[in-house]
């Protein structure tokens, strides 16, 4: 699920053009799509991961180039290939583990209807940290406008690529120690900008890239890894549990922010309702119910959870949903005899068929429908009537 992977706020580094998902890793513009034929076509390659997905890089070679040449791009290709497959965190089982969750989990079950593969990701740390401390009293879309500004500044880093986009190379630590509050605040940044300065000064002072690197250690419980995070102006817990889940791999990392405050209340933990404000205690009593609850890759649940209440996800359900609804009232127009519709409120193999009976609507039983699919179809034909009421 490319979409909800790459928007759901872990990294801030890509773009959608129709429907090809552009970003940049490393020093390469990587283009991802879904597979529509038999191979992916010159310059590109199959996921690994999900061999659906080919992905092309945007600074190739030319087709006219050497035999040499078109090697040594073959090389890049696997490089880019092996880097996708660990920032992608190819060796989680997501599937198992929705499908886990779904089981035990009714609300779970419904939130996550809509997303079939939604992964953590592996992004760079000290990109995660810059991303995450502009986070702060933020949404998605201008955290990616103030990370692509702050890259921007670098003009030496621009990538040759081949596309009307301008892309660059996230800067380096020693390269952020040259950006100044003012150009933060001229860049839009406003108060985080001396946070963003303090903290690359800290990381500097703390052993540079040497200290990020030792961030990344495997051996490195979550606990710790956030201590060692919040020693940085501009991070506390939830920057903090931000960067441990979607950059170090701390996948029982619970981010709690307001998303994650409402749900937990609502959903979870509904003694927590008449609290105004989420204390320390609180923040600490959500992260270990999520993890009591689903487990050691509870930050994998938490992704879904928190991606089923943004707006961008949102409106994709009510959009299909309304879809659903027209496409079964342009059904019942129809004669009865050829009211099957295929692949409508899909569960496996199963199809729904639409029989007028006295002026209600059942399920034929010889296509094995569940009484579930019948209930949702209800329910969503009452909510869209409600709201072309609205």
């Amino acid at each position: 699920d490319l979409e909800a992977t790459l928007f759901s706020g872990q990294s801030f580094r890509w773009t959608k053009h129709n429907s090809q998902f552009v970003g940049v890793l490393g020093s390469d513009v990587v283009v991802l799509t879904y597979l529509t034929g038999e191979t992916g076509g010159g310059g590109s390659a199959k996921l690994s991961l999900n061999p659906r997905v080919i992905f092309r890089r945007l600074n190739t070679v030319k087709a006219s180039s050497s035999n040499e040449e078109m090697r040594m791009e073959q090389s890049r290709l696997d490089l880019i290939d092996d880097r996708l497959h660990s920032y992608f965190n190819a060796n989680v089982d997501v599937q198992a583990l929705l499908s886990s969750w779904r089981r035990t989990d009714e609300n779970f079950e419904k939130k996550s209807d809509q997303f079939h593969g939604l992964r953590t990701l592996r992004v760079d740390t000290l990109e995660a940290i810059i991303s995450f401390i502009c986070s702060s009293n933020n949404n998605i879309p201008r955290i990616s406008m103030m990370v692509e500004r702050l890259c921007a500044m670098f003009s030496e880093n621009h990538i040759d690529a081949t596309s009307m986009q301008v892309h660059y190379r996230f800067p380096t630590l020693s390269q952020l120690t040259m950006v100044t509050e003012k150009q933060l605040r001229q860049a839009g940044f406003g108060f985080r900008a001396p946070k963003l300065v303090a903290a690359v000064r800290q990381m500097v002072a703390l052993g540079g890239d040497e200290w990020l690197r030792s961030l990344e250690r495997p051996d490195l419980a979550r606990e710790p890894a956030r201590e060692l995070l919040q020693q940085l102006s501009g991070v506390g817990p939830k920057v903090a549990d931000c960067v441990c889940l979607c950059s170090l791999q701390k996948h029982d990392a619970i981010p709690v922010d307001t998303h994650c405050w409402q749900l937990a209340r609502r959903d979870y933990l509904p003694e927590l309702a008449p609290a105004a404000s989420l204390t320390t205690k609180r923040y600490a009593q959500i992260g270990d119910y999520f993890r009591d609850h689903f487990g050691p890759y509870a930050g994998w649940a938490f992704m879904v959870l928190f991606a089923a209440e943004l707006s961008l996800f949102k409106r994709a359900a009510r959009a299909r949903q309304d879809e659903n609804v027209q496409q079964a009232l342009a059904v019942a127009q129809q004669p009865v005899a050829t009211r099957r519709v295929s692949g409508f409120f899909r569960r496996g193999a199963t199809e729904l068929l639409l029989v007028n009976k006295g002026g209600g609507s059942e399920v034929d039983d010889d296509v094995g429908v569940e009484p579930r699919a019948q209930h949702q179809h209800r329910h969503d034909f009452m909510a869209w009537k409600r709201r072309k009421r609205g």
